[in-house]
């Protein structure tokens, strides 16, 4: 029987969402255990800048913008990552966006815009990276979750929809992928600081509603969510797959 280790040397990483919020924090951690880490997303300047900061942590990297809802876009990622590499060994699907608004005035095209982002890249990106772990035999897929697939949250009903069907094809994936010995898991952040709840921290109504919400009553800090990270890419975690790992400061656990 092996050893149980979190190495990450020498291993190949790709972050679809990579270059903010939670993304990059797992990204950077992922560098800084000794992973060669690719973190993509659509804006150039930020895949430019997570490069830089990859590199100086010595370990190899390949600078790319990808729209993750294309499919040529992924199918030339996989190639350039397999082509310098030779492998892929964790794929992370951090990509996301919100949008608030009434359920009743919630506009057709921004829950479209919620659904595509949230669910259709995330399972493009899982089907185009996961071929190639079906040829070598070996792969870890880590989904970004949320408190919504657990939770009803106000004014965001498509996220929450979204979010649950990120568990639920997690569980998919972990299933009809356990043969080729591809391990597949969520994460399920509570409040964050990120880009995508910044729009609460302006609001102390919301922002107190949030704190009673949870027994450690503060935000937490994304650094806070990449022992989960590291735990779901490394052979640590080699029989454990269709589950989510909800790191939410006792959220779930709040009774009244």
């Amino acid at each position: 029987m092996k050893n149980v280790t979190f190495d990450m040397k020498g291993k190949v990483a790709v972050v679809v969402g990579g270059t903010t919020g939670i993304g990059k924090a797992i990204a950077m951690e992922y560098a800084r255990w000794g992973a060669n880490v690719i973190a993509v997303s659509r804006r150039k300047e930020k895949c430019k800048e997570i490069a830089d900061e990859i590199r100086k942590e010595g370990v190899e990297t390949l600078e790319m913008a990808v729209d993750a809802q294309n499919m040529e876009q992924l199918n030339q990622l996989r190639d350039k990552v397999v082509e310098k590499f030779g492998h892929i060994d964790i794929l992370v699907n951090a990509q996301g966006i919100n949008r608030r608004h009434d359920v009743e005035e919630f506009p057709m095209e921004e829950y479209d815009q919620v659904m595509d982002t949230n669910c259709r890249s995330l399972f493009m990106s899982t089907q185009v990276i996961g071929k190639q772990m079906i040829k070598q035999g070996y792969g870890k897929i880590i989904n970004i979750a949320s408190m919504g697939a657990y939770l009803g949250l106000n004014r965001v009903v498509p996220y929450c929809g979204s979010k649950g069907a990120v568990m639920q094809m997690t569980k998919g994936f972990a299933v009809e992928w356990a043969k080729y010995n591809i391990q597949v898991n969520a994460i399920a952040p509570g409040y964050f600081k990120t880009e995508l709840t910044s729009g609460l921290h302006h609001d102390k109504e919301r922002e107190e509603a949030v704190m009673n919400r949870n027994p450690m009553k503060r935000w937490g800090n994304v650094e806070e969510l990449t022992g989960a990270a590291i735990f779901l890419a490394t052979d640590a975690s080699s029989f454990v797959t269709g589950i989510s790992i909800p790191v939410d400061g006792g959220m779930l656990a709040m009774g009244v």
